[in-house]
């Protein structure tokens, strides 16, 4: 993430999930973190999140909570409209 303007800005880095092929209906998009990143003009950052099995838990058809092996769709940007986009396999 860069600044490329001539004032300090701050932006909200959201991250959200898409669980492609889940038991249950889940959200289209769901938002999982979430990182508020202030910069100067010019200067520049990495934003990392960490996605854990824990974070793909939800109640599931057996009403336990818990992750299921499949993939997911993540994506990053400023809103949910974001169309910055990678997808990932969850395999216990």
């Amino acid at each position: 993430m860069k600044n490329t303007g001539d004032t300090k800005g701050t932006e909200t880095v959201q991250l959200y999930i898409h669980d492609v092929a889940a038991s249950v209906v889940r959200p289209v998009k769901e938002l999982k973190d979430f990182c508020k990143v202030t910069l100067q003009p010019g200067e520049e950052t990495e934003v990392i999140f960490k996605i854990t099995e824990e974070e793909l838990r939800f109640l599931t058809e057996n009403e336990r909570v818990e992750s299921e092996n499949g993939a997911f769709e993540v994506f990053i940007g400023s809103d949910s409209m974001t169309e910055n986009k990678a997808e990932f396999v969850l395999k216990k």
